[in-house]
């Protein structure tokens, strides 16, 4: 083919031309448009500065000015680049900026500093020094909620890893491409902090812990989702390590210490999936997410901070079992306290994921628990004020699932103890009811007390709540108006506390084991409130129980919560439990006074069996109950009521001995010392006991009914269906 002369002679002018240009051109490769430096705690930030300039420029100066409306401080012309730091066009050097902006970022070169003629200018139009985060985890992490959120305040950008932009939804870098809690979120932090936000979305939708482990980590189940996991040989199940590399390699593109904390919010993925095997235990998941987050430390040549949220809800209450692996994180110092997102429900949630209105209240929880935690970070005087926290406050009580008993007006003193660790004046509470789809404050910011120098930062004070639950309490010290220290107390409840006490029957020795339904029945161990789940605690056996279906029908009938505190023993006559010193008493007498004076409801009392089998007279059984009772009313201070069942059956013994502990118990009745429990004498047979003495599903469903009907008698409950 013939090229004509004329046309290869236009063609090598232009090829001239354009390699002059791009020869005398500078190129900026950092920082870029919008970008977020993150600052450190004197407020400033080394802002790296690299790029291609003229081969013939011999120094590189840069240039901060601020933004009309933006706050910071400019700089004059710094040299960062000189000599032989430019080699072939190319440099990098640094600029230490203090936070703010947006900045104007210019970029000039002159041949030397002798020199005044500018060679090339280039300029970023906005530069921020602020803050950033990272944040991972599943879908509610990333773009999947209802209603795309926009930025407000024009200070916040994001990051995917190629480019910086404003941070309007969806959120680059994550999945989905719908709405996203960091708008508001980092809108707030902007507000609250008067610099640039910088987010690093790294969500994945549907993931589980086990998809985020680093390449090869082995495990026995697989997630619901295998995409990112493969199966191997040996049975076991290992991580790919995509989304680890993902994450970590997002985190070493901001270099040391180049971001504030990551936001972790996951673990829906890893709680009641439809096949229960590929469920984790709350012990599992916080051993998956620990290794997650040292590994993820190595790898990035730094320990971040993390943040750990409480999730483990499809839009139900979530899961207390997942939950608790979440905060032991907390407890155990891997991780710092992340909002409680399961709390959102209601018009909160369009599905699993979140509404508008639940994005933009997520994101308010998230800056509830990093924004005090942030201003313990800096030094910043741009910051709108706020109380430096200058003190802790460490509380015995309450304490999170604690149940308080009411009283006949349907409320209770809630003991508010601990200590204060610098010097304060007054305590205020507040307490909001945490079981509805938002916030319902049950009392606002209240005094409850003044703090005696001399108690060293001890203090003990009660408030009246109303009977419900669970409620939210804060707790808050001050001193001369300022407040030094807060802290929050999930879970607490006014409701009813009952003592289970007497041998098999009302121990751990039914089948199949019992689990509460409502998140409202809890055992005392001695030591924690706990999920009301079989074995019940400080019960011999390990077995079921009827209490847990008792709370059940108690919580649908009262709308309050309900605790269960065990001192049974099987194969126990009365005469074991004579006050004073055998170790049944003992232990009886221990488990009522924790709760204080008039902290019980009732003992509820099962027993009898045993006392068949050692021919104990009618008399002889009421006289020796009555003993107990007495003894109890006194080492507690008040008059703790009885329900005393009728349980005679044992199928080693005779019809008149049964008989005779059977009148025992109706004498108590009739005789005004106890009141009146279930008969379950007649619950005989395959039909109700599993091994002719204990309990089967059946027998425990009516042994729970019948304690039921004959606590609303003796309680002279009405069924309500409303909380305060």
């Amino acid at each position: 083919m013939h090229i004509p002369k004329s046309l290869l002679q236009i063609t090598f002018v232009f090829t001239w031309l354009f390699t002059q240009m791009l020869a005398r051109g500078s190129v900026l490769e950092s920082p870029a448009e919008w970008q977020v430096a993150q600052r450190n705690a004197e407020g400033w930030a080394e802002v790296n500065v690299a790029g291609t300039v003229p081969t013939e420029a011999g120094l590189v100066e840069v240039k901060a000015e601020v933004i009309q409306g933006s706050r910071g401080k400019a700089t004059e012309w710094t040299i960062i680049a000189t000599g032989s730091q430019i080699t072939d066009g190319k440099f990098r050097g640094s600029v230490k900026l203090t936070a703010g902006g947006w900045y104007q970022f210019k970029v000039r070169c002159r041949k030397s500093g002798g020199d005044s003629a500018v060679l090339d200018e280039v300029a970023v139009e906005h530069l921020g020094v602020g803050e950033v985060f990272v944040i991972a985890g599943q879908s509610n992490s990333s773009n999947h909620g209802a209603e795309k959120q926009k930025i407000t305040t024009g200070l916040v950008a994001a990051f995917d890893g190629k480019k910086w932009q404003l941070a309007n939804d969806p959120q680059p870098g994550a999945s989905g491409g719908q709405g996203s809690f960091q708008p508001p979120f980092a809108d707030a932090i902007a507000e609250k902090f008067q610099v640039p936000v910088g987010i690093i979305a790294c969500g994945i939708g549907a993931t589980s812990v086990r998809e985020w482990l680093p390449k090869g980590t082995a495990f026995p189940q697989p997630p619901t989702l295998e995409g990112r996991v493969r199966k191997l040989a040996s049975g076991e199940w290992e991580s790919k390590g995509e989304a680890f590399e993902m994450l970590t390699t997002r985190m070493k593109q901001l270099g040391i210490q180049g971001f504030r904390a990551v936001l972790w919010h996951q673990g829906e993925s890893d709680a009641e999936q439809p096949d229960p095997k590929r469920s984790l235990s709350g012990p599992v998941y916080r051993e998956y997410l620990e290794k997650l987050i040292k590994d993820s430390r190595q790898a990035i040549g730094w320990d971040a901070p993390w943040f750990v949220a409480l999730v483990s809800s499809h839009g139900g209450n979530g899961v207390e079992d997942l939950r608790a692996g979440q905060k032991a994180l907390w407890t155990d110092g891997l991780a710092l306290e992340g909002p409680d997102s399961d709390a959102l429900r209601g018009d909160l949630r369009d599905g699993v994921h979140f509404s508008g209105k639940g994005l933009r209240e997520h994101g308010a929880r998230w800056v509830e628990k990093v924004g005090p935690w942030l201003e313990r970070q800096i030094k910043n005087p741009n910051a709108v004020p706020a109380p430096e926290a200058k003190a802790t406050i460490t509380l015995t009580s309450p304490s999170s699932h604690q149940v308080f008993q009411r009283d006949q007006k349907n409320h209770a003193n809630i003991f508010i103890e601990g200590t204060i660790s610098s010097q304060a004046d007054a305590i205020e509470a507040k307490v909001d009811l945490q079981s509805s789809t938002q916030r319902q404050s049950i009392m606002e910011w209240k005094v409850v007390g003044t703090i005696d120098p001399a108690r060293e930062g001890k203090f003990s004070f009660q408030v009246s709540v109303p009977a419900g639950g669970w409620y939210q309490m804060t707790i808050r010290a001050k001193l001369g108006g300022t407040i030094l220290a807060e802290q929050t107390v999930d879970k607490v409840g006014v409701g009813e506390v009952l003592i289970t006490a007497g041998q098999s029957n009302s121990a751990n020795f039914g089948n199949p084991k019992q689990q509460a339904k409502d998140d409202r029945v809890v055992y005392f161990n001695g030591k924690n409130f706990v999920p009301a789940k079989d074995p019940i605690p400080g019960g011999c056996g390990g077995g079921g129980s009827p209490w847990p279906l008792l709370g059940d029908r108690i919580v649908a009938s009262q709308q309050v919560p309900v605790c269960f505190r065990s001192a049974s023993l099987n194969w126990t006559e009365v005469a074991a439990w004579l006050p004073p010193n055998t170790p049944l008493y003992k232990n009886l007498s221990a488990c009522a006074q924790a709760f204080g004076k008039d902290g019980v409801r009732a003992v509820l009392w099962h027993q009898g069996e045993s006392d068949t089998l050692v021919r104990t007279s009618a008399e002889t059984y009421a006289e020796r109950i009555k003993i107990i009772v007495e003894a109890l009313n006194k080492d507690t201070g008040y008059a703790l009521p009885w329900l005393v069942a009728e349980a005679s059956f044992h199928p080693g013994s005779q019809a008149p001995e049964q008989a005779q502990v059977a009148k025992g118990q109706q004498l108590l009745w009739a005789k005004g010392i106890c009141m009146k429990g279930p008969i379950t004498d007649d619950l005989l047979g395959a039909e109700f006991r599993h091994d002719g003495v204990h309990f089967n599903q059946k027998g425990l469903e009516k042994h729970a009914d019948r304690w039921f009907k004959a606590l609303s008698v003796a309680c002279q409950w009405k069924a309500t269906t409303n909380q305060p």
